[in-house]
């Protein structure tokens, strides 16, 4: 009686551990990170991102095929890589585009490893190094033919201008901007320091907390900034890249400026007019290697960024920043 219990325990585990496919694991892995994009109560943005990341793994899944998930399948994902990758290269994909695209399909072999207790051995193919587009910081006459079009509302687009203003004063990105909020930070009381606070709930690294002091537009970016994030959360990242591009095109007349010229400006102002590298790193959010600062100076003048006094002294690097456009000064 004991021994055919022990037969039945073991038939039990058999069927429980019956051979699983990859687009099975695919399934299980999509419910185990929460991708399903029919879910309520998610924004477009979230919406599109949980798709791009099982497109990919569904892409990648399609060069493997219908195959049992084993030991000796780590075969195929290996090829699988590679023939994904060098797919990608082929159809003039980046190689900075490439690696993000990895990251998802590495999440999903990982898990696939973790879950089976796999002996998987899975290198990541090497990709070609690519040398970055220069990106050319626009000219003082440009910044200011910039700011004069972004703050007469006549062009009809504030969010446009909104976005270029807070590129132009801290560096930030679309993904930083859309999560800003009135209420975290000052754009009210000008006889106190203006600021922003650029992650105040999305800080992915601790050189990344930053205050953003607004000298140029404070009102202007209060009253349309909920347009602005609304509009970025909407939108997808090509058009907000496009349309920024077009706007810079109109108020300078030089249609090759992207956004990200915007970024780069920021960075020359800061070399050009000798602004404090200590607080111009804890506006930016940078690391400050490529300034000659340790990351041990980034993260102590990160302590208590919103504190009154460092505030004042984060605000008058700002406008030595800017020094060259001080008459547009809130």
């Amino acid at each position: 009686e004991q021994v055919q219990w022990r037969i039945a325990e073991k038939l039990t585990e058999a069927e429980a551990y019956r051979p699983t496919t990859f687009s099975s694991l695919a399934s299980d892995y999509y419910q185990f990170k929460q991708l399903d994009t029919n879910a309520a109560e998610q924004s477009k943005l979230v919406k599109r991102n949980k798709a791009k990341v099982v497109q990919r793994i569904n892409k990648f899944l399609s060069y493997i095929g219908e195959q049992f998930v084993n030991d000796k399948a780590g075969g195929y994902v290996q090829v699988a890589l590679r023939n994904y990758c060098e797919d990608r290269l082929e159809a003039k994909v980046k190689t900075s585009s490439i690696k993000r695209e990895l990251n998802d399909i590495k999440a999903f072999i990982n898990y696939a490893i973790n879950e089976y207790s796999l002996s998987w051995a899975i290198r990541t193919p090497n990709l070609p190094k690519q040398s970055a587009k220069t990106k050319t910081p626009l000219t003082e006459p440009e910044q200011t033919q910039l700011i004069e079009y972004a703050l007469n509302e006549q062009h009809g687009k504030p969010h446009l201008g909104v976005a270029c203003l807070l590129y132009l004063q801290g560096g930030l990105m679309a993904s930083e901007m859309m999560h800003l909020t009135v209420d975290n930070g000052n754009l009210t009381d000008l006889r106190r320091v203006a600021y922003l606070n650029a992650n105040h709930d999305i800080t992915k690294t601790e050189a990344r907390k930053r205050i953003v002091p607004i000298v140029i537009g404070a009102k202007y970016i209060r009253q349309h900034l909920q347009e602005t994030t609304e509009w970025l959360k909407r939108t997808t990242d090509t058009n907000h890249s496009h349309q920024i591009k077009k706007f810079l095109g109109t108020a300078t007349g030089n249609e090759t400026l992207t956004g990200h010229c915007l970024r780069h400006t920021f960075k020359l102002n800061i070399q050009m007019n000798e602004a404090d590298l200590l607080n111009s790193c804890a506006i930016a959010g940078w690391s400050g290697s490529g300034l000659g600062l340790s990351q041990h100076m980034i993260n102590y003048g990160n302590k208590g960024l919103e504190d009154k006094p460092l505030l004042k002294r984060l605000q008058a690097t700002s406008k030595q920043i800017h020094i060259h456009l001080k008459k547009y000064f809130d």
